[in-house]
Order: C-alpha cells, then structure tokens, then sequence
C-alpha cells in the first residue's frame, strides 16, 4: 500500500562523502559583504562538485560518483579528488529488520566500521 505523502521526485539519489577526504585546496573561502558582531567580514567556504553517472553500477548499487573541483593551480599531481558516491533512493513503508541489518552490513564494508 503506498502513501499519500510520499515525496513528488521523480528520482531521488541517496549517498555520503567522506569529509575527511575534501582536500583543503578545493575549498574556496568567499568574503561576504555581511559582518559580524564586531564588524569583521563574515568568511564563507565553498566547494565546487560534480556529479557524474557511471556507466554501470559498481559492487553496492552506486550508479553516481561525485568529485571536488579545485582551481587547476591548487591541484596536486595525481591525486584522486572523488569524495563520494550515490544510488538511487528507494522509498519504502517499513523496514525490516533483516534489511536493517544488510544495510549495516553494507555500511561495515564500505567504511570499515568495527562493530
């Protein structure tokens, strides 16, 4: 049975990124006109991202991977700047617990997590 408030989207994708692995260079810090309490500009950081479709889904269903795109000049030399991957999203009325203990399991693998 499905319900009536389940979300409109037409595809939604579910995913993480490591923020261990976003490498300062792609970060771009952005002055902003707004000030602080004590009248200092108010410093922003932002990161650029792109999203790309794999052209198969690898081991875990992901069928997208997102990188970070610093500037060319604060790139380091062979280094891989992918931050994350997606899949898409699944709606569902109830989990189970045995889907609750595979999506752990899933979890355990990809990120090493000890349990």
């Amino acid at each position: 049975m499905e319900t009536e408030n389940k979300p409109k989207a037409t595809r939604v994708l579910f995913g993480s990124i490591c923020m261990d692995d976003i490498p300062a260079e792609a970060i771009v810090p952005v002055v902003t006109r707004n000030k602080d309490l004590f009248g200092n500009p108010i410093v922003k950081k932002y990161l650029n991202l792109y999203l790309y479709v794999k052209a198969e889904p690898d081991m875990y269903g992901n069928t997208h991977f997102l990188t970070c795109d610093p500037k060319k000049e604060n790139r380091v030399e062979n280094h891989s700047y992918i931050i994350g991957n997606m899949k898409p999203y699944e709606y569902r009325d109830h989990v189970t617990p045995d889907q609750i203990e595979a999506a752990r399991a899933t979890m355990s693998q990809e990120t090493h997590i000890v349990q």
